[in-house]
């Protein structure tokens, strides 16, 4: 069990462990993703798109601005996805109420 002297204590464990969460799955899981072999594009392209809206939507979880900016602008920089589809996960995000990255 957990505990914690205060809210704001918690606030701070509740945002480490989502950012611990979000890095583990772009840091790790998204670049596993481009080395693994035997997967279509079609494949690769659907897994890209599950572990790039985890990721931001755990971001955004944190309501961190700076966190949040910072996903947004190494999303422009990742190799895989097209800059369309990666436009449209995030507008898919917005809709689903993750408005911070709007």
């Amino acid at each position: 069990m957990i505990t914690h002297d205060s809210d704001e204590e918690f606030l701070e464990l509740f945002e480490e462990n989502l950012t611990k969460h979000a890095g583990e799955l772009i840091d790790r899981a998204y670049p596993a993703l481009l080395a693994a072999e035997g997967l279509s594009d079609d494949e690769k392209t659907d897994m890209a798109g599950r572990i790039v809206i985890n990721w931001l939507a755990a971001v955004e979880s944190t309501q961190n601005p700076e966190l949040i900016r910072a996903a947004l602008a190494r999303l422009k920089t990742l190799p895989y996805i097209n800059s369309k589809k990666k436009q449209e996960l995030v507008e898919l995000l917005i809709r689903d109420g993750f408005t911070m990255l709007g």
